[in-house]
C-alpha cells in the first residue's frame, strides 16, 4: 500500500484528493488550504503589499484589506496573499554570522589611532594684543569725540544763524516801523 499524497485535481465541483503517490513535497500547502483560489489575484495582492509605497505607508491591514476588497479579492484570497507574504518575508531574511576565518590564517589585531589631543587653553595677552586693544579702544574714542564736537559745532552755528535771521528780521521790522512813524509825522505836520 502507498501513502496518500494530497494532489488538486482540476475540477470545478469539488476538489478532490487522491491516493496516488507523488515524488512532489508537501510544500505547497497553501494553495491547498485555499482551493478556490484566483492565483492571478493572489498575486497581484501580493505585489501590492510588498511594494516599498504600500510598505512605508501609515495604513493599517484593515485598510489594505478594504482596498483589496474594493478590487474584488475574498477574504480567502486576502488572507492567502498576506499569509504568503508573510511566509516569504521569514525565509527571505538571512542568517547572520560571522565571516568564516580560513585555518592557517593569523588574525592580526586592528590598531586605531590615538585621539586627538584636546585644544590648548587659551594663552594669556601678550604685549601686542594689549598694545591692538589699546589702540582699538583710543580710535573708538577718538572717533566718538570728533563726531560729538561736530555736530555740537553744527547746531552753535544753526543757533548763530537764527540768532542772525532772528536780529536782522526785527532790525528790518524795526527800520519799517520807524519809516511808517516818519511818514505819518510828515503828514500830520502837512495839515
Amino acid at each position: 500500500m502507498s501513502e496518500p499524497s494530497f494532489e488538486k485535481k482540476d475540477t470545478p465541483e469539488s476538489v478532490e484528493t487522491t491516493a496516488e503517490p507523488s515524488s512532489k513535497p508537501l510544500a505547497i500547502a497553501s494553495a491547498h488550504a485555499f482551493p478556490n483560489l484566483r492565483e492571478d489575484q493572489v498575486a497581484m495582492a501580493m505585489k501590492f503589499l510588498s511594494d516599498p509605497r504600500t510598505i512605508a505607508s501609515t495604513s493599517s491591514r484593515a485598510q489594505k484589506e478594504q482596498f483589496l476588497r474594493t478590487k474584488g479579492l475574498t477574504d480567502a484570497e486576502i488572507n492567502a496573499s498576506f499569509q504568503r507574504l508573510d511566509a516569504s518575508a521569514n525565509q527571505s531574511v538571512p542568517p547572520t554570522s560571522s565571516p568564516a576565518v580560513p585555518s592557517g590564517v593569523q588574525l592580526q589585531p586592528v590598531y586605531f589611532p590615538p585621539p586627538p589631543p584636546p585644544p590648548l587653553p587659551p594663552s594669556e595677552p601678550t604685549w601686542l594684543t594689549l598694545l591692538k586693544t589699546v589702540v582699538g579702544a583710543g580710535t573708538a574714542l577718538m572717533a566718538g569725540w570728533w563726531l560729538f564736537n561736530r555736530t555740537r559745532q553744527e547746531q552753535q552755528q544753526q543757533a548763530v544763524r537764527q540768532r542772525a535771521e532772528s536780529s536782522d528780521t526785527a532790525a528790518e521790522r524795526d527800520r519799517l516801523l520807524m519809516e511808517l512813524l516818519a511818514r505819518e509825522r510828515e503828514r500830520k505836520a502837512e495839515r
